[in-house]
């Protein structure tokens, strides 16, 4: 049998996505790198200096 757990309240459904992707989804959007680093960083709860490896290809 195999139980999967559903995403956590205020956990966003973004977070499926790896790091790179989230980043780009928000720049996709029409934010700056810097605006998607930071809302990433919020929607995943760790600072923007652990996702700034991400994006710099980006």
């Amino acid at each position: 049998m195999l139980v999967v757990e559903g995403a956590k309240a205020g956990e966003s459904p973004l977070n499926a996505l790896s790091e790179q992707d989230h980043i780009r989804y928000y720049m996709s959007a029409g934010l700056d790198k810097k605006e998607a680093l930071k809302r990433v960083a919020k929607d995943r709860g760790v600072s923007k200096s652990d996702l700034y490896k991400y994006s710099i290809d980006l």
